[in-house]
């Protein structure tokens, strides 16, 4: 892919297309690290990292699922 640096305030931007994002899993306000490597500029995602209290408040009435049945124990299970 081949695309052109604009001007934008004090920096510059290029625009990476939607197909792009969607393989590397960004979207907009992704963090990414830029590094440079023998001249050349890689753009890489940056994972969160996920504090288990952060997903719990995330839990709400519109995507809390209700209980899941497994079927009859097979083993020694205790229920």
């Amino acid at each position: 892919m081949e695309t052109t640096f604009k001007k934008w305030g004090k920096s510059l931007v290029i625009r990476i297309p939607g197909a792009y994002c969607r393989q590397s899993g960004m979207i907009e306000g992704s963090k990414v690290a830029v590094s440079l490597e023998n001249g050349a500029q890689i753009i890489t995602p940056v994972k969160g990292k996920y504090e288990l209290e952060e997903l719990l408040l995330q839990v709400n009435d519109d995507n809390l699922h209700g209980e899941i049945h497994y079927g009859e124990p097979k083993g020694r299970e205790i229920w």
